[in-house]
């Protein structure tokens, strides 16, 4: 999702409109009780996360 040019829009009719402006967040938001469980983690903790994961 994140390399696909599309992170962060949603298919509305035939175009392509702003669905969040941090994909990254959401991803692992989303995903974190199914991957990972960062669903766990304090907000703080999560902030920690996404800098960590955007410098890599």
């Amino acid at each position: 999702m994140l390399t696909t040019g599309s992170a962060g829009l949603r298919a509305e009719g035939d175009r392509l409109v702003v669905d969040t402006r941090f994909p990254l967040r959401k991803a692992v938001t989303g995903f974190g009780p199914k991957h990972g469980r960062a669903d766990l983690l304090t907000p703080e903790e999560v902030d920690d996360l996404l800098g960590y994961v955007q410098s890599l």
